[in-house]
Formats: structure tokens, C-alpha cells, sequence
């Protein structure tokens, strides 16, 4: 097994890896650089049959790799696994963890879905040598699942089992609100850039609809993912508030992204 840690904190603590084997394969960064950034330089690296993504701030649960290796041995998948949350009782976290992650965690049933965590997934890396565009800083996990669902006819498989445990943690509302905008710049002028000229214009047509229309889809989109599991649901009620702005934020975002371009949105996602 091949472990890639790509870090730029500056904190020492990576530095403290045993490796008597060298299995693990420290990236180093002399400055913060984006998220982006570090995950491009890990995948350039990866040199196994498979490819697992983790962050910093999700850490496997018992039995993480023995569900992911049983999991791999489908042929032409894409598996990702459920998401917990492991960080402190702040309103905000709750927020942040209910918009990205709330639908991935328990109870999330094994089988085919629509959508996995980025930050707990695993494919083949045969996938990454038919789209090397995937290996340059700006991976986009959403982006890259598209593609290999449409021209590979890949299956993406969730692993209950699979588990890891959220614990990212915000300063503030401000710092979570900045971090879902420029998120959403950064996605806008992607996709954007992935559109037909046809679909450009159609877009740029319809973008005077998404500041009404968009934040409440997105508000009742995470509501409607993350009720039925009924679990903290105390907590997604007084979250409410919080991640309806976020839908506002990200509405905008997104929105500028496509108009006019990223700006330095993408160097800001981390």
C-alpha cells in the first residue's frame, strides 16, 4: 500500500510520520497553497491499481480499509463511503457538515447512487490515465464523476462501512460563508468552461432566474437529504437559518463564476 500525505501547514506534525518502510510519501509545501493544489500533487504520485481520497479532517473509522478493499473488488466502480460528525457542538460546523456532507451519513444503504463524499472515495486509477486532466491542481471531484459515468458507463457505489469522521471546525460564520463562495466562483467558471457554446448561451439566458429560484432549492435539497435520516434533527432545524445564506452565498458565487470568470477564487478553496 502507497500512502501520499500532501501538506502544507507548516505545523511539524507530518513530520512525526514513522515511515521505516517507505510507504508513506511525504509532499511538502513551503506556503499555504489551496486544497486543489495538494490533492493534484498526491494523485501525480499515486502509482496503485487504486486511489483512495481522504482529507486531514476526516479520519477513517474501524474497518475503513477492509471495506474499501472488499468494496474495490467490483469491477468498473467508483465507491465512497458514509461521513460522520466527529467536531465540536458549534452551530456553524453543524451548517457546514449538513450542506456537504449531511447526505452521506447514517443511514446511507449500500448500493448504486447518484452522488459520493469527496473526501472519503476510491476508483481505479486506470480512470485518472484516461483523464490526466484530473491530476492538475483543480480536480474537482463532481466534474470527474460526470465524465466517467457518461463516457465509462462506471457505477458508483456507496460502502456504509466505509466510514471516516468529520472534524473540520470554523472560526466563524463569516470564515464558512467566504469558504462556500469562493468554492462555488471556482465551480461556476469550471463548469462554465466545460459547457458547448449553445450551453454557454442558454445558461447566460437562465442566470437572471438562479438569484430567486436557486437558494431555496438548495436550502429544501439539503433539508429533504438529511431529515429522513432522522438524526440531529434539533440541530438541522436551528442550522436552518445558516445554510439558507449559504444557498444565498453559494447562489452568487456560482453565478459570478460563469459571468466573469473564477477572479482568485480557486487559489481560496481549501
Amino acid at each position: 500500500m502507497q500512502i501520499i500525505v500532501a501538506d502544507c501547514s507548516g505545523d511539524g506534525l507530518v513530520g512525526e510520520i514513522g515511515n521505516p518502510t517507505g510507504a508513506v510519501e511525504v509532499v511538502r509545501f513551503s506556503q499555504r497553497v489551496p486544497w486543489p493544489t495538494l490533492l493534484a500533487a498526491g494523485l501525480q504520485r499515486a502509482r496503485g491499481d487504486f486511489v483512495a481520497i481522504l482529507e486531514a479532517r476526516c479520519v477513517p473509522q474501524i474497518g475503513w480499509a477492509g471495506a474499501l478493499r472488499h468494496a474495490l473488488r467490483q469491477s468498473n466502480t467508483v465507491v465512497g463511503g458514509v461521513v460522520e460528525f466527529e467536531g465540536r457542538a458549534k452551530l456553524v460546523d453543524w451548517a457546514a457538515y449538513f450542506c456537504d456532507y449531511g447526505q452521506f451519513m447514517r443511514p446511507w444503504p449500500t448500493g448504486t447512487v447518484r452522488e459520493l463524499p469527496g473526501n472519503n472515495c476510491a476508483f481505479p486509477r486506470v480512470l485518472l490515465e484516461k483523464y490526466p486532466e484530473y491530476t492538475q491542481p483543480g480536480f474537482w471531484k463532481t466534474f470527474f464523476l460526470w465524465q466517467v459515468q457518461e463516457r465509462e458507463g462506471v457505477r458508483l457505489l456507496a460502502v456504509p462501512a466505509m466510514a471516516v469522521g468529520y472534524r473540520r471546525e470554523f472560526r466563524s460564520s463569516f470564515e464558512f460563508l467566504a469558504r462556500r463562495f469562493h468554492h462555488a466562483r471556482c465551480f461556476g467558471a469550471m463548469r462554465r468552461a466545460r459547457l458547448s457554446s449553445t450551453q454557454r448561451r442558454r445558461y447566460t439566458l437562465l442566470a437572471p432566474l438562479l438569484p430567486p429560484l436557486l437558494p431555496p432549492l438548495l436550502l429544501w435539497r439539503t433539508f429533504r437529504k438529511v431529515w429522513p435520516k432522522a438524526r440531529y434533527r434539533l440541530r438541522l432545524i436551528r442550522s436552518l437559518p445558516l445554510i439558507g445564506l449559504a444557498g444565498v452565498v453559494w447562489t452568487a458565487g456560482e453565478w459570478l463564476g460563469h459571468m466573469v470568470g473564477p477572479g482568485s477564487s480557486c487559489q481560496k478553496v481549501k
